[in-house]
């Protein structure tokens, strides 16, 4: 028989996990992944629903950091005003999210925890340099994990059973006078999983690019930092050769042919991408 409870405090819920260790536990946010995963709801012993901790709903932006709790919704994200004007890449990206009813329920926690290649927030937070808060049942207490260092591969992260997201912490230096670049590309302009996605930070200073960090979606079993394309771009004067961009970003991406795109047509468009947002640059 299945365990449902819906704790409101997060001691409350790490108590309730520690007592529960040796069972198959399962966290419920928004439901817009996990709903439809009914194998998930089969397996589990216990579901836990996170809606009523406040502590995990909360956004707080500091000189140093901008803190993002696990259940903070797309829509949460999207019209929050201070990341509108401090990080408004990540909210270009949960706008891009579904349609208004799923951004409603939809989680960040959620769309990480999903480790989806194809999570449109994840290249964002990968740019970004993003940590995450998790608590960890076999310490019993929470760890702060860099973004790369979560994801194993397509659908599995290092979170094992009993662990759950509290929350992401964003180095607020490194969005500092930076500007961006998202583009995403799917059957349809709305409602629709990508194909591939780009996501480009950047700052210029005396026409050069001083800053830049680059992140794919879709085109590998986890979403990409383009390190050797970055590294290449680095303090250019923007007068790139195009062919080299592209052979840089083809080298890096690992793209797969599936029932939404082909490899070939991947590897292409991705690289278009990069030209395009560099093209955004000397605009």
């Amino acid at each position: 028989m299945k365990t449902f409870i819906s704790p409101k405090t997060i001691s409350e819920l790490n108590e309730f996990i520690s007592n529960n260790k040796n069972r198959n536990i399962i966290f419920l946010a928004g439901g817009t992944d996990l709903l439809v995963d009914q194998e998930k709801f089969n397996t589990a012993d216990i579901i836990i629903d996170l809606n009523k901790i406040s502590e995990l709903r909360n956004i707080s932006v500091y000189c140093e950091k901008i803190n993002i709790g696990s259940t903070c919704t797309m829509t949460d994200i999207a019209k929050y005003k201070q990341l509108q004007n401090i990080f408004p890449l990540l909210v270009n990206a949960a706008t891009n999210v579904g349609s208004p009813q799923i951004r409603n329920r939809a989680t960040i926690a959620g769309n990480i925890a999903n480790a989806s290649p194809a999570g449109d927030t994840i290249p964002v937070l990968s740019v970004a340099e993003a940590k995450i808060r998790i608590f960890n049942l076999e310490k019993n207490k929470e760890l702060l994990v860099p973004i790369n260092k979560f994801f194993l591969g397509p659908g599995q992260t290092i979170l094992k059973n009993g662990d759950y997201i509290v929350g992401f912490e964003v180095p607020s230096k490194i969005l500092q006078d930076c500007e961006y670049a998202f583009y995403k590309v799917g059957q349809r302009q709305a409602l629709s999983i990508s194909k591939l996605s780009v996501t480009c930070l950047y700052q210029l200073s005396h026409k050069k690019i001083h800053k830049i960090r680059m992140a794919a979606g879709s085109v590998a079993p986890t979403v990409k930092r383009l390190y050797k394309t970055e590294e290449y771009l680095q303090n250019s004067n923007l007068s790139y050769a195009e062919n080299e961009v592209m052979r840089f970003v083809k080298s890096e991406i690992e793209p797969i042919t599936d029932v939404r795109s082909t490899e070939e047509y991947r590897k292409e468009i991705t690289g278009r991408l990069v030209l395009k947002c560099l093209q955004e640059m000397k605009s």
